[in-house]
């Protein structure tokens, strides 16, 4: 029996060996990349890539939670409106298209389309300069759009399935594919307004294919005249403000676990304990010199030993009475020179033992106790 498990046990491993060996020999170990997702900065800002871009080409950029304050806006800079899904308000609205008036650089795109028939376009921003967001004719284009923006023709992918329409005076320059037109440039006022169908190419993950960041750097990044400062790109990378605790969570997000642990140990400190009870523990007795040593504590804790001395005190006046009724009539003085000539003390230590109300610190208490000791010893 026992031979009968060894050969098999070897059998067994031999299988084993025979397999190893034929898949050691007919397959070989390849390393795959595989995206794992943004880290860090470029996971919570869809468009860090396009801040940073701003910066390398010498122009100050920064990503906001809503929009900026329009009246503070410098009229030279830049503001970006990319992946709107809320739509601002009427004086939002107004704000924007008079900042543009005065001057400033405005990229953004459409909201949600809307049907054709529509008396009027539905989205704010699009309402002051005449553009509207439609369903495109052709869903099946390959979403690619030739632009000439300020010159240069440049390739860009702006999605599939909407298109543009302009509805106000003038001819503005418009880019279109067969979906219909995909990109608007309008002068207004003293600035300029470039809207697209879609900004989804600005984002982290497109910014760097095609002509996606020669398109912007040729809207946005332009040389300041001479003595200017370089105009600042200001990107709306979020809609609203994030809360207290998404702010937390975002910022803070160690400090915000250590502080829920805490708070679950403090409350499971402090929470009802289940189970059986724990047996009494039996009474213990105490000497008398420890309760004598407690009540000492209690009264030099609560009044500095007051009530302790004065006990002595008059437990030795009385005792003085009993033996020498004549000293008791004695002024304080006298009396304290008699008691410390017939005992050999100090003067100033017999008069400060039978005088003094409170004790200094515990060491002249006990002096007081250990002179009014031995005067009662020595009468």
């Amino acid at each position: 029996m026992r031979g009968l498990r060894l050969a098999l046990a070897l059998a067994a491993l031999a299988l084993l060996t025979a397999l190893g060996g034929w898949l050691a020999t007919t397959y070989r170990w390849v390393k795959v990349p595989t995206w794992q997702g943004y880290r860090g900065q470029a996971a919570t800002n869809p468009f860090l890539a396009l801040q940073r871009f701003s910066v390398r080409m010498g122009h100050p950029a920064t990503c906001l939670h809503g929009l900026p304050d329009l009246a503070r806006l410098p009229v030279q800079d830049t503001l970006v409106l990319p992946r709107r899904r809320v739509a601002p308000d009427e004086a939002q609205a107004r704000a924007v298209a008079a900042w543009v008036d005065r001057g400033g650089t405005l990229i953004l795109e459409g909201l949600e389309p809307e049907t054709e028939g529509a008396p009027r376009t539905r989205d704010p921003l699009f309402r002051p300069f005449s553009l509207r967001l439609l369903p495109a004719r052709d869903p099946d284009a390959t979403g690619l759009l030739k632009a000439r923006i300020q010159g240069t023709e440049v390739t860009l992918y702006t999605g599939q399935g909407l298109r543009l329409r302009f509805t106000g005076k003038g001819d503005p320059t418009g880019a279109a594919t067969s979906e219909g037109t995909q990109a608007i440039q309008i002068n207004r006022g003293a600035g300029e307004v470039y809207a697209f169908t879609r900004l989804d190419w600005l984002a982290n993950s497109a910014l760097g294919e095609r002509d996606h960041a020669e398109a912007f750097s040729l809207m946005a990044l332009r040389a300041p005249e001479a003595g200017e400062a370089p105009h600042r790109v200001w990107i709306v990378a979020w809609e609203g403000r994030p809360g207290l605790a998404a702010w937390l969570w975002r910022n803070a997000r160690p400090l915000l676990l250590a502080g829920l642990a805490l708070a679950a140990l403090v409350l499971w400190a402090r929470a009802a304990r289940f189970g059986p009870m724990a047996e009494a523990q039996p009474p213990g007795g105490r000497r008398f010199l420890e309760h004598l040593d407690a009540a000492g504590q209690w009264h030099w804790r609560r009044e500095d030993g007051r009530p302790l001395l004065q006990a002595c005190r008059a437990a030795f006046l009385r005792r003085l009475a009993q033996v020498h009724p004549g000293w008791a009539g004695l002024d304080p003085d006298a009396l304290c020179q008699r008691l410390a000539r017939h005992a050999g003390l100090d003067e100033a230590k017999v008069f400060q033992a039978l005088r003094y109300d409170t004790a200094e610190d515990p060491d002249s208490f006990l002096e007081a106790i250990r002179t009014l000791e031995t005067l009662r010893k020595q009468l």
